[in-house]
């Protein structure tokens, strides 16, 4: 595995699971089979980064409206601009 080889070298490690186009409980479930796989990773080094930021937002079906992960990101970046367009105080506190 190359998150073991990285390990071995010294380096950090981003963990980042993809489960493109998703429901919630797909993802649910996808998540914490990574997790397991990321805690024995972690058990060899500190250096390992979980990352679920996008992998949530953009790849899941159900946080952003869309189809597609790729519709999801433009209406994510459509509202974004929208609001900020708009100097929208209710998104923007």
């Amino acid at each position: 595995m190359a998150a073991e080889f990285a390990i071995q070298q010294g380096l950090e490690v981003w963990f980042s699971p993809a489960l493109i186009d998703a429901d919630e409980q797909e993802t649910l479930i996808y998540f914490a089979e990574c997790a397991k796989a990321a805690e024995k990773l972690r058990m060899q080094s500190p250096h390992i980064i979980f990352v679920a930021g996008c992998e949530l937002t953009f790849f899941m079906k159900g946080l952003v409206e869309g189809d597609t992960a790729f519709d999801r990101m433009q209406n994510f970046y459509e509202t974004l601009a929208f609001a900020e367009k708009h100097n929208s105080k209710r998104l923007f506190p």
